[in-house]
């Protein structure tokens, strides 16, 4: 099957290796098994799911399913939690004009880890050289608030490795 799959992809698009892909998985089998193919063939990949909490705690055991996947498969995952109200007309379009829309958000982003940098200070904007630069994985469940916590913490490091530097007067 993997054999049939990989001759497939490769009469669409060629030389996958050439490819970023994201997977739309939503917790079923179709799109589990796309990815369970997907990383036999060694592809370059992410996955991203829109828990719409439709089904409540069946919708959480989607978004944890698919979370396990992504952790076993060692690839980036993606989540968006968009609640739908269950009893508006046209869920079924609503969802999907919603899911294809953050598709192309997290595609044209492709940010995958943050950080900060301490560097020396020049008449140019930005341009001294770097003394130290920590990052961090920017991961599905964060928000603006978490990153901005963990972006803090690695500057308190840096600091901290910054003043030892200065104070050894290895700069």
């Amino acid at each position: 099957m993997v054999h049939r799959f990989k001759e497939h992809m490769a009469s669409l698009l060629g030389v996958t290796e050439k490819h970023r892909f994201l997977l739309g998985v939503s917790g079923g089998v179709d799109s589990v098994v796309l990815a369970h193919l997907m990383h036999d063939l060694n592809a370059n990949y992410g996955i991203a799911h829109v828990n719409y909490n439709l089904r409540g705690a069946d919708s959480d055991a989607d978004e944890q399913l698919v979370r396990d996947l992504a952790a076993t498969c060692g690839v980036d995952c993606f989540v968006k939690h968009a609640p739908i109200d269950i009893n508006s007309s046209g869920i079924q379009e609503k969802a999907r004009d919603l899911r294809y829309n953050w598709f192309l958000e997290v595609l044209k982003n492709n940010d995958s880890e943050t950080g900060c940098t301490i560097h020396f200070v020049t008449e140019e904007l930005d341009a001294g050289p770097i003394l130290i630069q920590k990052k961090c994985i920017i991961e599905s469940s964060d928000t603006p608030y978490s990153l901005k916590q963990k972006v803090q913490k690695l500057e308190g490091q840096a600091f901290l490795e910054a003043i030892h530097l200065f104070q050894n007067h290895k700069t």
